[in-house]
Protein backbone atom coordinates (compact mmCIF):
# COMPACT_ATOMS: atom_id res chain seq x y z
CA UNK A 1 0.00 0.00 0.00
CA UNK A 2 1.19 4.01 -0.90
CA UNK A 3 2.34 5.02 2.76
CA UNK A 4 0.39 8.52 2.17
CA UNK A 5 -2.78 6.23 1.99
CA UNK A 6 -1.98 3.80 4.79
CA UNK A 7 -3.41 6.64 7.30
CA UNK A 8 -5.92 7.53 5.55
CA UNK A 9 -7.02 3.51 5.23
CA UNK A 10 -6.40 3.50 8.70
CA UNK A 11 -8.27 6.29 9.90
CA UNK A 12 -11.31 5.14 7.63
CA UNK A 13 -11.04 1.31 8.64
CA UNK A 14 -10.95 2.31 12.53
CA UNK A 15 -14.08 5.15 11.75
CA UNK A 16 -15.85 2.36 10.69
CA UNK A 17 -15.41 0.51 13.80
CA UNK A 18 -16.04 3.53 16.21
CA UNK A 19 -19.74 4.13 13.67
CA UNK A 20 -21.52 0.85 14.70
CA UNK A 21 -20.35 1.56 18.36
CA UNK A 22 -21.43 5.61 17.80
CA UNK A 23 -24.62 4.19 15.84
CA UNK A 24 -25.31 1.58 19.81
CA UNK A 25 -24.94 5.07 21.54
CA UNK A 26 -27.45 7.22 19.42
CA UNK A 27 -30.24 4.18 20.15
CA UNK A 28 -29.55 3.79 23.85
CA UNK A 29 -28.40 6.73 25.37
CA UNK A 30 -31.99 8.42 24.80
CA UNK A 31 -33.92 5.30 26.10
CA UNK A 32 -32.11 4.56 29.04
CA UNK A 33 -30.57 1.32 28.02
CA UNK A 34 -26.97 0.37 29.11
CA UNK A 35 -24.14 0.37 26.24
CA UNK A 36 -23.03 -2.72 27.58
CA UNK A 37 -25.84 -4.56 28.45
CA UNK A 38 -27.17 -6.48 26.12
CA UNK A 39 -23.73 -6.67 25.03
CA UNK A 40 -24.80 -7.80 21.64
CA UNK A 41 -26.94 -5.41 19.42
CA UNK A 42 -30.08 -6.30 18.77
CA UNK A 43 -33.02 -5.55 16.45
CA UNK A 44 -35.26 -2.63 17.19
CA UNK A 45 -38.41 -4.65 16.00
CA UNK A 46 -37.88 -7.91 16.48
CA UNK A 47 -35.75 -7.97 19.34
CA UNK A 48 -33.59 -10.78 18.22
CA UNK A 49 -29.53 -10.81 19.11
CA UNK A 50 -28.16 -9.18 15.42
CA UNK A 51 -25.27 -12.25 14.57
CA UNK A 52 -21.80 -10.69 13.81
CA UNK A 53 -21.89 -10.94 10.31
CA UNK A 54 -25.04 -9.25 9.91
CA UNK A 55 -23.03 -6.21 11.94
CA UNK A 56 -20.51 -5.47 10.17
CA UNK A 57 -20.27 -1.57 9.02
CA UNK A 58 -21.79 -0.92 5.78
CA UNK A 59 -21.12 -3.67 4.18
CA UNK A 60 -23.67 -5.73 6.28
CA UNK A 61 -26.16 -3.01 5.64
CA UNK A 62 -25.81 -3.59 1.91
CA UNK A 63 -25.54 -7.46 1.48
CA UNK A 64 -28.81 -7.39 3.61
CA UNK A 65 -30.74 -4.68 1.18
CA UNK A 66 -31.15 -2.23 4.32
CA UNK A 67 -33.55 -4.80 6.28
CA UNK A 68 -33.16 -7.22 8.86
CA UNK A 69 -31.64 -10.85 8.71
CA UNK A 70 -34.04 -11.97 11.06
CA UNK A 71 -37.73 -10.33 10.64
CA UNK A 72 -37.29 -8.59 7.13
CA UNK A 73 -38.01 -4.94 8.70
CA UNK A 74 -36.87 -2.14 6.72
CA UNK A 75 -33.18 -0.44 8.17
CA UNK A 76 -33.05 2.78 9.58
CA UNK A 77 -30.78 4.41 7.06
CA UNK A 78 -29.61 6.38 10.20
CA UNK A 79 -27.23 3.26 10.48
CA UNK A 80 -25.42 3.43 7.22
CA UNK A 81 -25.16 7.04 7.61
CA UNK A 82 -23.37 7.28 10.42
CA UNK A 83 -21.23 4.24 9.52
CA UNK A 84 -20.35 6.19 6.79
CA UNK A 85 -20.10 9.97 8.33
CA UNK A 86 -18.00 8.74 11.30
CA UNK A 87 -14.44 8.26 9.14
CA UNK A 88 -15.57 10.89 6.58
CA UNK A 89 -15.17 13.16 9.64
CA UNK A 90 -11.76 12.10 10.86
CA UNK A 91 -10.50 11.49 7.54
CA UNK A 92 -11.53 15.56 6.74
CA UNK A 93 -9.73 16.34 10.33
CA UNK A 94 -6.53 14.62 9.16
CA UNK A 95 -6.19 16.30 6.10
CA UNK A 96 -6.81 19.51 7.74
CA UNK A 97 -4.07 18.79 10.40
CA UNK A 98 -2.03 15.75 9.89
CA UNK A 99 -0.81 13.55 12.13
CA UNK A 100 -1.09 15.80 15.12
CA UNK A 101 -2.49 15.70 18.46
CA UNK A 102 -5.30 18.06 17.16
CA UNK A 103 -6.29 15.11 14.92
CA UNK A 104 -7.55 13.43 17.65
CA UNK A 105 -8.61 15.82 19.90
CA UNK A 106 -11.37 17.23 16.94
CA UNK A 107 -11.85 13.67 16.20
CA UNK A 108 -13.44 13.16 19.54
CA UNK A 109 -15.38 16.40 19.71
CA UNK A 110 -16.77 15.37 16.59
CA UNK A 111 -17.65 11.73 16.80
CA UNK A 112 -19.19 12.96 20.35
CA UNK A 113 -21.26 15.66 18.50
CA UNK A 114 -22.31 13.57 16.07
CA UNK A 115 -24.26 11.43 18.61
CA UNK A 116 -25.97 14.15 20.33
CA UNK A 117 -27.15 15.62 16.66
CA UNK A 118 -28.59 12.66 15.86
CA UNK A 119 -30.37 12.22 19.23
CA UNK A 120 -31.50 15.96 19.29
CA UNK A 121 -32.89 15.63 16.03
CA UNK A 122 -35.14 12.63 17.33
CA UNK A 123 -35.80 13.24 20.54
CA UNK A 124 -34.97 16.96 20.95
CA UNK A 125 -32.85 17.23 23.99
CA UNK A 126 -29.12 16.33 24.58
CA UNK A 127 -28.03 13.98 27.33
CA UNK A 128 -25.71 15.87 30.15
CA UNK A 129 -24.05 12.63 30.15
CA UNK A 130 -22.62 13.47 26.88
CA UNK A 131 -21.51 17.42 27.29
CA UNK A 132 -19.84 15.56 30.57
CA UNK A 133 -17.97 13.46 28.58
CA UNK A 134 -16.74 16.13 25.90
CA UNK A 135 -15.64 18.43 28.87
CA UNK A 136 -13.80 15.59 30.60
CA UNK A 137 -12.40 13.99 27.59
CA UNK A 138 -11.28 17.80 26.36
CA UNK A 139 -9.51 18.64 29.87
CA UNK A 140 -7.75 15.34 29.87
CA UNK A 141 -6.36 15.53 26.03
CA UNK A 142 -5.20 19.05 26.72
CA UNK A 143 -3.15 17.95 29.83
CA UNK A 144 -1.60 15.10 28.16
CA UNK A 145 -0.92 17.41 25.01
CA UNK A 146 -1.52 20.96 25.41
CA UNK A 147 -2.84 22.04 22.79
CA UNK A 148 -4.30 25.35 23.82
CA UNK A 149 -3.79 27.34 26.53
CA UNK A 150 -6.25 26.87 29.62
CA UNK A 151 -7.38 30.34 30.20
CA UNK A 152 -8.65 30.16 26.39
CA UNK A 153 -10.51 27.24 27.07
CA UNK A 154 -12.15 28.47 29.80
CA UNK A 155 -13.01 31.77 28.63
CA UNK A 156 -14.75 30.23 25.27
CA UNK A 157 -16.72 28.15 28.14
CA UNK A 158 -18.23 31.16 29.44
CA UNK A 159 -18.08 33.29 26.25
CA UNK A 160 -20.30 30.65 24.98
CA UNK A 161 -22.70 30.42 28.00
CA UNK A 162 -23.17 34.11 28.30
CA UNK A 163 -24.11 34.45 24.59
CA UNK A 164 -26.49 31.57 24.13
CA UNK A 165 -28.35 32.16 27.60
CA UNK A 166 -28.90 36.06 26.67
CA UNK A 167 -30.40 35.02 22.99
CA UNK A 168 -32.38 32.71 24.58
CA UNK A 169 -33.61 35.27 27.19
CA UNK A 170 -34.41 37.44 24.37
CA UNK A 171 -36.07 34.90 22.38
CA UNK A 172 -38.24 33.87 25.16
CA UNK A 173 -39.11 37.64 25.95
CA UNK A 174 -39.91 38.13 21.92
CA UNK A 175 -41.97 34.75 20.99
CA UNK A 176 -43.31 34.37 24.24
CA UNK A 177 -42.95 31.13 24.29
CA UNK A 178 -38.98 29.31 25.11
CA UNK A 179 -37.25 29.70 22.08
CA UNK A 180 -34.36 27.46 22.59
CA UNK A 181 -33.52 24.86 24.56
CA UNK A 182 -31.16 24.64 27.94
CA UNK A 183 -29.43 22.20 26.36
CA UNK A 184 -28.38 23.55 23.22
CA UNK A 185 -26.68 26.64 25.21
CA UNK A 186 -24.89 23.91 27.40
CA UNK A 187 -23.77 22.76 24.14
CA UNK A 188 -22.78 25.88 22.80
CA UNK A 189 -20.50 26.58 25.91
CA UNK A 190 -19.11 23.31 25.01
CA UNK A 191 -18.29 24.23 22.19
CA UNK A 192 -16.26 27.21 23.08
CA UNK A 193 -14.29 25.21 25.15
CA UNK A 194 -12.97 23.35 22.12
CA UNK A 195 -12.95 26.63 19.71
CA UNK A 196 -12.77 29.36 21.91
CA UNK A 197 -14.84 32.21 21.76
CA UNK A 198 -13.55 33.43 18.46
CA UNK A 199 -14.34 30.20 16.19
CA UNK A 200 -17.49 30.77 18.51
CA UNK A 201 -18.88 33.58 16.77
CA UNK A 202 -18.03 32.13 13.79
CA UNK A 203 -19.80 28.60 14.54
CA UNK A 204 -23.31 30.77 15.24
CA UNK A 205 -22.89 32.33 12.52
CA UNK A 206 -22.39 29.45 9.79
CA UNK A 207 -24.99 27.74 12.78
CA UNK A 208 -27.97 30.00 11.81
CA UNK A 209 -27.15 30.42 8.04
CA UNK A 210 -27.83 27.08 8.20
CA UNK A 211 -30.68 26.79 10.18
CA UNK A 212 -32.47 29.42 7.86
CA UNK A 213 -31.73 27.89 4.99
CA UNK A 214 -33.08 24.55 6.28
CA UNK A 215 -35.89 26.40 7.37
CA UNK A 216 -37.29 27.65 4.44
CA UNK A 217 -36.07 25.07 2.05
CA UNK A 218 -38.13 22.36 3.71
CA UNK A 219 -41.16 25.20 3.45
CA UNK A 220 -40.66 25.52 0.21
CA UNK A 221 -40.19 22.11 -1.04
CA UNK A 222 -42.85 20.32 1.87
CA UNK A 223 -44.97 23.61 2.44
CA UNK A 224 -44.81 23.42 6.17
CA UNK A 225 -41.91 22.82 8.51
CA UNK A 226 -41.36 21.98 12.27
CA UNK A 227 -42.71 24.47 14.80
CA UNK A 228 -39.29 23.93 16.63
CA UNK A 229 -35.71 23.23 15.13
CA UNK A 230 -33.11 21.09 16.57
CA UNK A 231 -30.20 23.20 16.76
CA UNK A 232 -27.49 20.84 17.75
CA UNK A 233 -27.13 19.23 13.99
CA UNK A 234 -26.56 23.06 13.13
CA UNK A 235 -23.89 23.96 15.79
CA UNK A 236 -22.38 20.80 14.71
CA UNK A 237 -22.32 21.75 11.24
CA UNK A 238 -21.02 25.27 11.92
CA UNK A 239 -18.24 24.04 14.07
CA UNK A 240 -16.97 21.64 11.77
CA UNK A 241 -16.84 24.40 8.89
CA UNK A 242 -14.88 26.52 11.23
CA UNK A 243 -12.27 23.79 12.29
CA UNK A 244 -11.99 23.45 8.93
CA UNK A 245 -11.27 26.54 8.02
CA UNK A 246 -14.02 28.68 8.28
CA UNK A 247 -12.34 31.03 10.07
CA UNK A 248 -10.88 32.34 7.24
CA UNK A 249 -14.67 32.74 5.43
CA UNK A 250 -15.42 34.19 8.52
CA UNK A 251 -12.69 36.79 8.77
CA UNK A 252 -13.90 37.57 4.89
CA UNK A 253 -17.32 38.27 5.80
CA UNK A 254 -16.22 40.57 8.35
CA UNK A 255 -14.12 42.45 6.34
CA UNK A 256 -16.74 42.56 3.75
CA UNK A 257 -19.38 44.62 6.26
CA UNK A 258 -16.28 47.21 6.75
CA UNK A 259 -16.68 48.22 3.18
Amino acid sequence: MNIHLFPIASIALAGLIFGSFLNVCIYRLPRNISLWHPRRSFCPTCTQKIAWWQNIPLLSYILLRGRCGNCNVPVSRRYPLVESLTPILAICLYWRFGLQPETVFYTILFWILLVISFIDAEFQRIPNLLLMILLGAGSLFNIVWPIFAYETLVTGLLYGFTLLWVIRALGNVLTGVESMGWGDVKLYAVLGFYLGWQGLTATLFFASLLAVIYYYGRLFLQGKTARRIPFAPFLSFGAFIVVLGGDVLWEVYIEALKH
